[in-house]
């Protein structure tokens, strides 16, 4: 049952019965969202997980007026098995409508589970380290503190941060920056 979807449990999946049925869920938030992309988790048994050719994402408002609608290749299998579903970011998403398109030949459509993830502002708090956007020198009063608390939130999420080697660099010239050493520039 697509409800099985988003139960936090892999061992429950849904497969479509035919290719030519509609191969679209959408998901209705209770807040509006803001979000750039999607986990994908496929069923693992078989050759189910390399089904995916395509996909397509609609955002819409709380009016249902749509805000972004796209189709893009499917990515890369990552080594945990699951794929990020990317698309352009949109604030204020209400509801969600993702289909998914098979390659010829492949097993059915699938989905063990699909995770939302709200933008977050690890991007902005670390930005927000440095004086301005060129990233040469952090705002008076930056403590270790503050930079080991943004490391340990990145960390503990790493699989999940597409920017993820920028933002470690990041970090890491903030660091160097707090110690004196002006050659990370």
């Amino acid at each position: 049952a697509p409800a099985q979807v988003v139960d936090g449990d892999a061992a429950t999946y849904w497969i479509a019965r035919v290719f030519w049925e509609s191969m679209e869920f959408t998901y209705t938030f209770d807040q509006p969202q803001d979000m750039n992309y999607v986990i994908w988790v496929p069923y693992l048994s078989g050759n189910y997980k390399y089904m995916m050719a395509r996909y397509s994402v609609t955002a819409r408002d709380a009016e249902g007026n749509v805000l972004s609608t796209g189709t893009y290749p499917a990515p890369a299998m990552s080594d945990k098995n699951y794929l990020v579903l990317t698309f352009p970011m949109v604030k204020g998403v209400k509801s969600l409508s993702i289909s998914l398109a098979q390659k010829e030949g492949a097993p059915a459509v699938n989905i063990s589970e699909m995770a939302f993830y709200r933008s977050d502002s690890l991007a902005e708090e670390i930005a927000a380290l440095f004086t301005d956007e060129t990233f040469t020198a952090l705002k008076s009063g930056v403590t270790p503190e503050q930079i080991s608390a943004l490391t340990a939130r990145l960390e503990a999420k790493a699989d999940f941060y597409l920017d993820l080697d920028c933002l470690r660099d990041e970090l890491a010239l903030a660091q160097a920056l707090l110690d004196g050493d002006s050659s990370a520039l």
